[in-house]
């Protein structure tokens, strides 16, 4: 997620359309959680992997 400040002092969230889909599931939220909070600027490869990691392990 990003957050934004446009020229008008109106403040905007940005997220990733991947991060919608990778938070869905329950189960895959939590371990794409925790790398999130991992990062200092967001790694959509990094949370990517995250889920892949979780789905293979199932």
């Amino acid at each position: 997620m990003l957050w934004l400040i446009d020229r008008l002092g109106l403040r905007w969230q940005i997220v990733p359309a991947a991060l919608n889909e990778m938070m869905r599931d329950k189960g895959r939220s939590k371990r794409v959680t925790d790398a999130l909070l991992k990062m200092v600027k967001l790694d959509i490869a990094g949370r990517a992997s995250a889920c892949l990691q979780l789905l293979r392990a199932t």
